[in-house]
């Protein structure tokens, strides 16, 4: 099932407001958690396993910044689902479809990276060489692939490769290199079983979630990150489910600042000559600022909120300040609407107007009675 991603303009909602005042609010989020990471990774955390060092004050202004930045748009979104809409206008877009190309492009290096782990432990597996902790012969391949990650990351290259086409045409579209473009719901949902992989080979490991902040990191902006990918999935593919825009509020600042909170760090240790220090849990992932960066663009850009008492799922209540100027005129309130059509299908109950049926029985009585006597001369006169 495809349905088209250029779809006809909404109409014009009075005085809407955009989401900039939200992305700004992820801006400023992201200012003072990133700084706060980059200390924590350089001088806080454990290079080989990324423990904490000293549990000290700025743990608590983490988890604080962390509980702000998660509720605020969630409690956003959810007060605003109703009168969120999605600018479906027909334009050039090219920050949009810059960030678009980096997601694709951070897609493929994604599924390059996935299939080579997952086909070396394949090898590994097939040569005798078990991972550690997995040293076992009586476990089957199928179940060392799936106990390992590996198979999850078999899946993630597909999926990878798949979400990479996906933002290749949503930029085609933002570029208006081509002005109408099909994408199928299979295919929109890619990116969303893509992080779902992620997150599964991310909870193969054993391990306590808390005391590794990366890892911690990791798994709470990958679970934003599928809610807002489901959400954009349903856009994109034309499903109307209400309170959409409401999810990509919520769940889109919280997962692009954390993605930002991820990638950051690592990036900067490894431009500094200090990636040995780096834990084996730090995610230093191209398609992790591609998404963010995207996500910000995205909610900058297209999406609305209209005035309270504005229902865009509805339509705007007609008044004379929104009411079209070519609207039709309404019908007088003593003028009898036509009856509807009885439903073939789906009505539990017939109804009947029994004044209506009686009404016709008289009729139909009256007529044969003006009808009898003509009826009548006609057959007398054959006669005679």
């Amino acid at each position: 099932m495809a349905n088209e991603t250029e779809e006809l303009e909404l109409e014009p909602m009075p005085k809407s407001r955009t989401g900039i005042p939200f992305v700004l609010f992820g801006l400023v989020m992201a200012a003072a958690l990133v700084p706060l990471r980059v200390y924590q990774v350089m001088y806080r955390q454990e290079a080989e396993t990324g423990f904490w060092l000293v549990r000290d004050e700025w743990i608590y202004v983490l988890y604080g910044i962390l509980a702000v930045l998660c509720l605020v748009p969630v409690l956003s979104g959810m007060i605003l689902r109703r009168r969120a809409a999605v600018d479906l206008g027909r334009k050039l877009r090219p920050v949009e479809a810059t960030f678009a190309v980096l997601c694709a492009a951070g897609f493929i290096w994604d599924a390059v990276i996935s299939f080579q782990f997952a086909s070396q432990v394949w090898l590994d597996y097939r040569s005798g060489i078990y991972i550690e902790g997995f040293e076992t012969g009586a476990t089957s391949a199928l179940q060392y692939m799936v106990k390992t990650g590996s198979a999850a990351a078999f899946l993630q290259t597909l999926f990878a490769a798949c979400g990479a086409l996906l933002f290749v045409q949503i930029a085609l579209i933002n570029f208006r290199i081509v002005k109408r473009m099909e994408v199928g719901r299979l295919l929109a949902l890619m990116p969303a079983l893509w992080a779902v992989c992620r997150i599964i080979r991310r909870f193969v490991r054993t391990i306590s979630y808390i005391r590794v902040p990366d890892l911690f990191l990791a798994l709470l902006a990958i679970c934003f990150l599928m809610i807002f990918l489901l959400a954009f999935a349903q856009h994109i593919s034309g499903m109307n489910n209400p309170g959409r825009e409401g999810r990509m509020l919520g769940a889109g600042i919280p997962a692009a600042v954390l993605l930002l909170a991820i990638f950051v760090p690592p990036t900067v240790m490894f431009l500094m000559g200090r990636s040995a220090d780096l834990s084996q849990d730090a995610s230093m992932e191209l398609a992790d600022v591609g998404l963010a960066l995207f996500i910000l663009t995205f909610l900058a850009g297209r999406l609305l909120f209209a005035p309270k008492g504005y229902r865009p799922d509805k339509g705007n209540p007609p008044s004379e300040d929104t009411a079209a100027p070519d609207a039709a005129p309404e019908a007088p309130a003593d003028t009898e609407a036509p009856a509807a059509a009885p439903e073939s299908e789906g009505a539990p109950f017939e109804t009947y107007d029994e004044d209506a049926i009686t009404e016709g029985i008289a009729a139909a009585l009256s007529a044969a009675d003006n009808q009898t006597p003509t009826d009548t001369q006609d057959i007398t006169a054959e006669t005679e």
